[in-house]
């Protein structure tokens, strides 16, 4: 048996709008200790890293693939890696 991909989806929607929703609770109750520039810097930057990372390390660890493979998937510790360095 499968999982409906249409679960999947609502799952992790569910799961950026949960780390939204604590987000908005800690900066409210604890400040703002970095301004919104340095914020977005450090957004964008994390953002980059990880969409890049993903990919990188997917082609990466089939070493037989075209390049024009990177797109065809994607690793969560690419993810997190990249993002680690992107920011």
């Amino acid at each position: 048996m499968t999982a409906n991909p249409h679960v999947h989806l609502f799952f992790e929607i569910l799961g950026y709008l949960a780390g939204v929703v604590v987000y908005l609770a800690i900066r409210k109750r604890g400040g703002d200790a970095i301004g919104d520039r340095e914020r977005a810097t450090v957004l964008s930057g994390a953002a980059l890293g990880a969409a890049i990372g993903t990919r990188l390390l997917f082609w990466l660890s089939y070493p037989g693939l075209p390049v024009s493979a990177i797109f065809d998937g994607k690793t969560i510790v690419g993810g997190l890696l990249g993002g680690l360095i992107g920011v």
